[in-house]
């Protein structure tokens, strides 16, 4: 009986849990990178660091950072 229970509070649980929705934050063009890869790294200034596969000055991508008004700054090409 405390199964069935849990299962049942379990699943009303994640019935009632909101949905994630997603914001793009930048959008690369070639020159500034592209095809971005990996995991985005916060500092506490709440800047965003990544890196690209393709695009920079060589075409073998960049390393980049986001300001909190999501304006890039290429760091490594």
């Amino acid at each position: 009986m405390k199964l069935v229970l849990g299962i049942l509070v379990v699943t009303l649980l994640l019935a009632t849990a909101p949905a994630q929705t997603f914001k793009v934050l930048y959008t690369f063009s070639f020159k500034d990178g592209s095809a971005p890869n990996g995991d985005l790294i916060r500092d506490a200034a709440g800047n965003f660091y990544g890196t690209t596969q393709f695009g920079g000055a060589s075409g073998r991508g960049i390393v980049y950072k986001l300001d909190p008004k999501n304006n890039q700054t290429i760091l490594y090409s």
